[in-house]
């Protein structure tokens, strides 16, 4: 996909601070705030963006306990119970969900909760629902304390800067000094 200068700083832009207005944009690029509109389009007709999404703050709103848990769902209960399993999967605490091609696990869940004892009875239900189908391999409880890197802004403005190059630039490990 081919991006203009002017696509790619309003993307970066919109990562970045996605209140950003028109005006504020059209001052930036020196261009007219119609013209801004028109690149908005065009980024939304190419699919770029899909969506906005207001981030809020997980502690003041008093979820402080998290489970990156690894589930293992029985290839029986998905052809006898999909409906109770879509429904556990599109349950309000489930914040993260991914499917992988595994044997050991099927998915990944991120879930959030008040406090440990919402997790705990979260999975008690959870277990007791659907005995023997599906199975928690592993779950790993923190807090929002644990959080130290939640975005993916950086990714987006470093791929954006590299649409339409040749070669692109493989990414370096950080560098560590030793003692």
């Amino acid at each position: 996909m081919k991006l203009t200068n002017n696509e790619k700083i309003i993307l970066n832009e919109l990562i970045t601070n996605p209140k950003t207005t028109n005006k504020e944009l059209a001052e930036k690029l020196k261009i007219s705030v119609q013209g801004v509109g028109k690149i908005r389009k065009s980024i939304n007709n190419k699919g770029l963006i899909n969506k906005f999404e207001t981030v809020l703050d997980y502690e003041k709103l008093g979820i402080k306990c998290f489970a990156l848990t690894l589930v293992k769902i029985m290839p029986k209960a998905f052809r006898k119970h999909k409906k109770e399993i879509n429904e556990i999967f599109s349950h309000p605490n489930v914040i993260l969900l991914i499917s992988v091609p595994q044997t050991y696990i099927t998915h990944i869940v991120l879930f959030g909760f008040r406090d440990v004892s919402e997790y705990s009875n979260f999975f008690r239900l959870l277990q007791s629902r659907l005995p023997g189908l599906i199975e928690i391999k592993e779950s790993y409880v923190f807090s929002n304390d644990s959080f130290i890197k939640n975005s993916s802004a950086e990714l987006f403005i470093k791929v954006i800067e590299e649409l339409g190059q040749k070669v692109i630039s493989k990414p370096k490990p950080p560098i560590v000094e030793q003692k």
